[in-house]
């Protein structure tokens, strides 16, 4: 086989080896080597693969690269899968709460690089404006990076660093890194993506190809748990499909298991996925019939038909918020728009029946605690051209 240098990044627990993408043993086994069925059983009950599991210090590696601790075998994931592109998924392992949240990240006994490739990871995140930010600190920070100085297992693959997922609410708390492979000299770019991908293990987020390492490792992939069917990706409990993402695999996502050793950085559909889970919340909007405008036009989705067009539906606003409404009739001759609203008080001298007649009106209301109104109206034009308007704005 022609040797090929993978990385694979283990969800807090990163290994390294050659001549194979297909995960080896992910950290040392307990001395006795044997995992009890109940144990099998409790990971299989999490959405784990139960297939090649290794017992470590207070926990068990599973997946060939996921840390779950004793404490926290056998509780329910609470927090929603995402399906990417149909054969590449996101899994959440619980989340941070406390949302907006400023989690500081100080590093410990490690110098140079290692502080440069942590700064640029921190950037890397933070400029994608989520509600989850990070910052360095001198020490004690939520999360704290230190390093490890142990060599290749007999398997030939090394450990790159370990730690696991959130807990209560809160970042998983170490990240331990090799100094084995890397060193105060090494290169900034791939130290960035690797504390970068390491960091979103912290959040809660699996890789991007848990189900399927064969993704992006190459080789054979172990069978899933049972109530996992490779046939149908979509048809995994709890899982949500994410508007917008492509219908096909992409290779480039930063949370793959498996990366060359090449600086790699959040690719479009990991930022939808991270802002479905960590996004700014919306800004308050009005809306009539859930757009910003409601408009009369020749073959559109509310067509004039000999001259005339009609309408009606809901403007939608936060209880409270005073909107703005604004009635436009447009056309080189005789164009007009009426305007007829219920469940609030317009504020222009015609009340809640307006009329416009080639030109435009804005009027005000207060939305009331059900934070919806119905309207209708019409269109009427003289001519072959001409259009009307109805548009709603937030003041």
């Amino acid at each position: 086989m022609k040797k090929q240098l993978c990385l694979i990044f283990l969800g807090f627990l990163v290994i390294f080896f050659i001549n194979s993408c297909k995960k080896q043993g992910a950290n040392a086994p307990d001395q006795n080597g044997k995992i009890s069925d109940d144990v099998l059983s409790a990971i299989t009950k999490m959405g784990f693969n139960a297939n090649d599991v290794h017992a470590v210090n207070d926990g068990y590696i599973v997946e060939g690269d996921i840390f779950i601790s004793k404490a926290s075998l056998g509780k329910t994931v609470s927090s929603p899968n995402i399906v990417i592109a149909k054969t590449e998924q996101y899994r959440t392992n619980n989340l941070v709460t406390g949302l907006p949240r400023m989690i500081n990240i100080s590093v410990t006994g490690l110098t140079g690089n290692f502080i440069t490739a942590t700064d640029a990871a921190i950037l890397r995140w933070n400029n994608l404006n989520l509600t989850v930010k990070f910052q360095r600190v001198g020490s004690g920070g939520n999360i704290d990076i230190s390093g490890i100085y142990q060599g290749p297992y007999p398997d030939g693959s090394i450990l790159l660093g370990r730690g696991g997922f959130p807990e209560n609410g809160n970042p998983y708390g170490t990240v331990v890194l090799n100094t084995y492979v890397y060193n105060a000299n090494s290169n900034v770019g791939y130290m960035t993506s690797v504390i970068q991908h390491e960091l979103g293990h912290c959040i809660g987020l699996r890789h991007t190809d848990y189900f399927n390492r064969a993704f992006s490792c190459g080789g054979n992939t172990n069978a899933e748990p049972s109530n996992y069917n490779p046939s149908d990706p979509q048809n995994y409990p709890g899982a949500i499909n994410i508007p917008g993402t492509p219908t096909t695999a992409d290779a480039g996502s930063l949370m793959l298991a498996c990366n060359n050793g090449v600086d790699r950085s959040f690719n479009p559909n990991d930022v939808v996925a991270l802002n479905y889970l960590y996004g700014q919340p919306a800004a308050p909007s009005a809306t009539i019939n859930n757009k910003s405008s409601f408009d009369w036009v020749d073959g559109g989705s509310n067509p004039i038909v000999n001259g005339s067009g009609s309408g009606s539906g809901t403007i939608k606003a936060p209880a409270g918020s005073t909107v703005a409404v604004t009635i436009s009739a447009y056309g080189p001759q005789i164009t007009r728009t009426t305007f007829t609203m219920s469940g609030a008080q317009l504020s222009g001298p015609m009340g809640n029946n307006v009329t416009v007649q080639v030109g435009s009106t804005t009027q005000t209301f207060v939305t009331p605690a059900s934070g919806q109104v119905s309207w209708n109206g019409t269109f009427y034009r003289s001519t072959s051209s001409g259009t009307g308007h109805i548009s709603v704005q937030l003041q």
